[in-house]
């Protein structure tokens, strides 16, 4: 026999807070990331619009280019990890609805199971519009 995870309104309300400010923590550390690139593309320009042949510019020019790739890297890295966690808690969420629509031989477990069914999938889409993602 299967166990079937039951969860309180309150645990799936905890777990959905916990996501939301993971996802905020990982936006505004997106956000950074975004800005810093921006200023060292900036920067890079400026370098090269002043002089390119210069070679005190040239070796800054070299530094800068090594900083922007690692803010690129850094930024590709976020992004990634943001959307395999995002990912991962909607695999979770979908794992819980499955187990919780097995039947049990026990009809009063089944009518509870319904409700934390509805519940868990209206949180689950209310996950979904947080993150802007209709179906991942």
């Amino acid at each position: 026999m299967s166990k079937v995870l039951i969860y309180s309104q309150e645990d799936l309300d905890l777990i959905l807070e916990l996501e939301k400010e993971k996802n905020e923590e990982l936006q505004q550390e997106n956000e950074k990331l975004k800005k810093q690139l921006h200023e060292a593309s900036i920067t890079i320009q400026e370098m090269v619009e002043q002089d390119i042949e210069c070679p005190s510019n040239c070796e800054k020019l070299r530094i800068l280019k090594k900083q922007h790739e690692k803010l690129l890297n850094d930024y590709c890295r976020l992004d990634a990890r943001k959307y395999s966690e995002q990912e991962e808690f909607i695999k979770y969420m979908n794992s819980c609805i499955k187990e919780l629509e097995k039947e049990s031989t026990n009809k009063l477990q089944n009518t509870i199971n319904l409700g934390i069914i509805d519940i868990a999938k209206i949180i689950l889409q209310k996950y979904r519009s947080i993150i802007g993602e209709n179906d991942v």
